[in-house]
């Protein structure tokens, strides 16, 4: 008889897929996969330097309400009875390879693709979608620059930059 996959089962068959995709490298935060709502924040504090005895201004926060719900991503694969009868460990990593493979894809491209604007119920929009795009000049470490320049106006407090592997390896051989 069949039984469903426990928690920690597929847990352990998809841990290689965040270890994968963009998101976890970018520090996200899990949440519940039920429709989580909550808030998320607008508006910045600030922080002023004052002189002794003067008034101290306040910042106000700004929040706005959000909700997230949970969307399904589907990678099924068909193996034959044969193969799962005899299937040695191999075979399974080969399986879970190339599962992990088109799950990790289709979330990085979900993620990062301008294209993306979503569909309704179905897949959210790329964090790119709607940004005008920029295509820097002159040379590499120009080019770097500008697209530094190009962030939060040109002050990036944090930028995270998510590169090609070949455009990372030529960054980090010009530093």
């Amino acid at each position: 008889s069949r039984s469903a996959p426990t928690r920690p089962m597929l847990d352990a068959f998809f841990a290689p897929v965040d270890r994968r995709w963009v998101l976890p490298q970018l520090g996200a935060v899990q949440v519940p996969t039920t429709n989580a709502v909550g808030v998320t924040q607008t508006v910045a504090a600030t922080a002023t330097w004052v002189g002794e005895q003067s008034p101290k201004p306040l910042s106000a926060l700004g929040f706005a309400a959000m909700s997230l719900p949970p969307r399904k991503l589907a990678a099924d694969v068909a193996v034959s009875a044969e193969l799962v009868r005899v299937a040695a460990v191999g075979v399974v990593s080969v399986i879970q390879r190339a599962v992990v493979s088109a799950v990790a894809t289709a979330l990085d491209n979900a993620l990062l693709d301008p294209a993306n604007a979503g569909t309704a119920n179905v897949k959210p929009a790329s964090l790119t979608n709607g940004v005008t795009p920029l295509t820097p000049a002159g040379d590499f470490q120009n080019q770097v620059g500008q697209v530094l320049a190009g962030i939060s106006g040109g002050a990036p407090t944090r930028p995270t930059l998510v590169l090609a592997l070949e455009s990372a390896l030529r960054l980090e051989g010009s530093r």
